[in-house]
């Protein structure tokens, strides 16, 4: 799991102020600010600090402050916890094989997402140069010489 979903509403009478709070162990992940909310049942993602296994225990907390003399009241519902994103790891490789002496990489990965190619000289800075839509599961691409660096280093980054 990596994120919550929540519906709330604020309920207060007029001239409320609240600022409902949203925590995952220590870890605030969301607020809502009651003056600037709209109205009525609204639905709410917060990513959570950390994925979420099996067998590990963390507390889901909720606070609710006034920030004038009117009571703050508020509805939540539907609250749940899921997933989004890869589920799976995914790799970059070279594949041993040239085409017109330019490398053929190989992205091997869940199908159905699209993955974004960066190459860098110094590891520090990177530029995207590819896009790649996987269809079924592996994808083989070269990526143009850039500038004839002396050594040029690749990555993949998931959506």
């Amino acid at each position: 799991m990596n994120l919550l979903t929540l519906e709330a509403a604020f309920t207060s009478a007029k001239g409320a102020e609240g600022l409902f709070t949203v925590y995952w162990g220590t870890n605030t992940i969301g607020s809502l600010d009651e003056r600037v909310t709209p109205v009525g049942l609204q639905k709410y993602t917060f990513p959570l600090p950390e994925t979420a296994t099996s067998g590990m225990t963390r507390m889901l907390g909720f606070r609710l402050d006034p920030f004038s003399n009117v009571r703050s009241s508020v509805n939540i519902t539907n609250v749940a916890l899921g997933f989004r994103g890869l589920r799976e790891p995914f790799s970059l490789s070279f594949t041993g094989q040239y085409k017109d002496g330019i490398p053929i990489l190989q992205l091997s990965g869940l199908k159905g997402f699209t993955y974004t190619v960066e190459s860098s000289t110094d590891l520090t800075n990177w530029t995207t140069v590819a896009r790649l839509a996987n269809t079924d599961g592996i994808v083989r691409f070269t990526v143009p010489n850039e500038n004839n660096a002396p050594a040029r280093f690749y990555r993949a980054v998931g959506p």
